[in-house]
């Protein structure tokens, strides 16, 4: 995978390689202010070469989440997988999608926004 230079996010990108080059399973959370940089770091080091990608949808329903990411699971994997009634379905589903990949090489899921998606009644944290 092809690491970009980050100017000043010497610290970012090296702490992103330990990550990637661990063997095992990472939860990386990015946050600070708005406008900052969190999502171009994260786009630049990847060079949007994800796994799987979606963002969150501000103001939007449980549903137009969901559906948002049965879109997006078609779009990364190439197959046909039933809408999602709840998360607990769509990660269900992202799972077994995630886990036909090779296990060779560094599998990257992100998720941007994440707040966005726990609306009211959502149970998208305790899915998650």
């Amino acid at each position: 995978m092809k690491r970009y230079t980050l100017a000043g996010r010497e610290k970012e990108a090296q702490r992103l390689t330990d990550i990637c080059n661990s063997g095992k399973a990472e939860f990386v959370v990015t946050y600070g202010r708005r406008r900052v940089g969190k999502t171009f770091l994260i786009d630049q080091y990847f060079g949007k070469k994800y796994d799987f990608y979606m963002t969150g949808i501000y103001q939007a329903t449980k549903q137009e989440q969901l559906s948002y990411f049965s879109q997006q699971l078609k779009k990364y994997s190439g197959l046909q997988f039933p809408e999602p009634q709840n998360w607990i379905d769509a990660f269900s589903l992202l799972e077994q999608y995630l886990q036909k990949l090779s296990r060779k090489k560094c599998i990257v899921v992100f998720i941007d926004e994440l707040p966005w998606f726990d609306v009211p009644r959502s149970r998208f944290l305790s899915a998650f």
